[in-house]
């Protein structure tokens, strides 16, 4: 438009410089003044110019738009105009998308497909003959990548692809829409399955995006799979079982010990662990919370002083229009236990949570509260602001009540307990129920806390007796805990498996279960001492509070990675 006016009108001094588009504050309006004024055909030649230009931009990102629908289209198998562009802190993504999944991949006869979510971001993918990060997908909803040091750190340092999966039964990925049975957990949610969705996911992306699966081939696309915690257990499962599919696995925070279950394996290991680092990061919060859970736990006892089970709720600052009714029917001692655990699982999360480290941390905020202060000085005062506290902390119960709701802390489904088969936690309702089932199955968790380190009052040691009885009352299942290690023999890494890389925040609780060795020159482990639950794969990357060793961490991790990419 201003090179038309500039044509059309003598600017004289005041000339626009349509190149750059720079022109004098004047020159606009007094052309289009002047034109009004004094050239009526002007005023003609300036609208059809206007008019011209507007139907330029019209055409233009209609093209546009169509070109950007082109390049990004779906294929059959991905569910039409469900996805979308997103846009993270640190790193482009596309997603929600939905893969046709089958429902059983281990009977034939049943064709039954469903839809799994995931999402990629092909930002730094560099074609055929580059690799293929996938994150597996856990006990949890994912709602984007969820890992910024895979996304834009080894995706660009690798030239990598990079999906991230949601695991069946978690978020939006129901194989059988709401409201599962037990008859549905029982036959289609198992680590096996969970690994041949990825297997079909990985696939389909290689097949897509013209990747040869012929690892001779300057088009093959080497496949890295990646996860934290059980999915951690994942990632190092699909380079064992599907070594044709996976060439490297990750495994940050992975408890493969705690699944092997050997006879000398320690249950009371993993709360040994969490009470240390508690007197570590506040001396005095182990003895301190063990106080507060025996004084509370000897007053609920106290039938006259503490009453009935609603008025307990009452002083100690829980719902009562919320209570879950199977309290009402336990006797004092086990009223105190389940009450007890509140201390238990939510101790486990801040371990999981202390980093990085500093004052501002829940773990700190947690262990000042059980050692109390002037306000504070009785067990009834310091548990209730402990919950007051875990609300806000909590991020769950957005509600205006004065008050603590027990039904966060009680998954769905018949006979739910406070105390879940997962003694570190299994969270409440739906993603709860699910990992409950998987529990009491396969994952099989051995957490008890009457070891060594006195945290928690009454001290509780696991058995696998009330393990099968809490799993048979929940979900008609019985525990087999060998089933499979003996399936997958993990338990002898070495002969049967290479290129897994194990890293371990020093910190977790987790990290008494985990591999914190060299099991071969391929098979590596990388400790971290400031590190807690799978601290190298933090929602938040690159973080200004990062400590040394896990930034340390960061270029060894790419280091090794890419020294085995280079021998595929």
């Amino acid at each position: 438009i201003v090179k038309s006016l500039a044509e059309m009108g003598s600017l004289g001094e005041n000339t626009a410089k349509y190149g750059s588009l720079e022109m004098s504050d004047e020159a606009l309006p007094s052309v289009v003044m002047t034109d009004y004024t004094e050239n009526g055909e002007r005023i003609q030649a300036v609208k059809s110019c206007i008019t011209r230009v507007f139907i330029f931009t019209i055409l233009s990102c209609m093209v546009f738009f169509r070109l950007l629908s082109s390049s990004k289209s779906l294929p059959d198998n991905i569910q039409k105009g469900v996805g979308m562009m997103g846009q993270s802190k640190t790193a482009t993504t596309v997603g929600p998308l939905h893969f046709e999944q089958q429902l059983d991949h281990f009977d034939e006869s049943n064709h039954q497909t469903w839809l799994q979510t995931y999402f990629i971001s092909d930002e730094f993918f560099e074609g055929p003959g580059s690799p293929i990060l996938i994150i597996i997908g856990g006990e949890g909803p994912v709602d984007d990548v969820l890992y910024p040091f895979v996304t834009n750190g080894l995706g660009k340092d690798l030239s990598a692809f990079v999906i991230q999966t949601e695991h069946r039964f978690y978020g939006t990925s129901n194989p059988v829409g709401e409201n599962p049975t037990n008859s549905d957990f029982k036959a289609y949610l198992s680590p096996e399955q969970a690994l041949a969705d990825n297997v079909q996911i990985i696939r389909y992306i290689q097949n897509e995006h013209g990747c040869s699966t012929d690892k001779s081939s300057d088009k093959y696309c080497p496949v890295i799979t990646i996860g934290g915690s059980y999915p951690g257990f994942l990632s190092a499962m699909m380079r064992l079982v599907h070594p044709d599919v996976v060439d490297i696995g990750y495994a940050s925070s992975a408890p493969l010990k705690l699944y092997e279950h050997s006879p000398n394996f320690d249950s009371n290991g993993y709360f040994d662990k969490v009470a240390r680092v508690a007197d570590m990061v506040v001396p005095g919060c182990v003895e301190a919370t063990y106080a507060t859970s025996k004084e509370l736990y000897d007053w609920i006892l106290n039938e006259e002083v503490s009453g009935t089970v609603t008025e307990i709720a009452d002083q100690i600052g829980i719902c009562v229009d919320t209570l879950p009714s199977y309290l009402h029917t336990l006797s004092r001692a086990d009223l105190g236990t389940e009450l007890t655990m509140l201390l238990v699982t939510s101790f486990a999360d801040l371990n999981s949570d202390y980093y990085p480290p500093s004052e501002d941390t829940g773990l700190v905020h947690a262990c000042n509260i059980m050692i109390g202060d002037s306000t504070t000085k009785t067990s009834i005062q310091r548990f209730k602001q402990f919950l007051a506290w875990k609300k806000i902390y909590d991020e769950e119960d957005f509600s205006e009540a004065d008050c603590f709701d027990l039904t966060f802390e009680v998954p769905k489904g018949p006979n739910a307990t406070i105390s879940t088969a997962d003694w570190s936690g299994a969270g409440g309702g739906d993603t709860g129920e699910a990992w409950e089932f998987q529990i009491c199955r396969d994952l099989v968790v051995q957490t008890g806390f009457a070891g060594s380190e006195k945290m928690f009052y009454p001290p509780r040691t696991w058995t696998l007796e009330w393990l099968s009885q809490h799993c048979q009352s929940r979900f008609g299942v019985l525990p087999q805990p060998h089933r499979l290690a003996d399936m997958w023999h993990f338990d002898d890494l070495v002969s049967h498996t290479s290129r897994i890389l194990f890293t371990n925040g020093l910190v977790d609780g987790w990290s008494a279960s985990s591999y914190l060795n060299n099991l071969s020159d391929t098979i590596v482990a990388l400790n971290y001492p400031n590190g807690a639950h799978h601290s190298d794969l933090n929602p938040e990357w690159p973080s200004p509070d990062d400590t040394p060793d896990i930034l340390e961490g960061y270029d060894q991790i790419t280091q090794i990675l890419r020294k085995w990419l280079e021998l595929i």
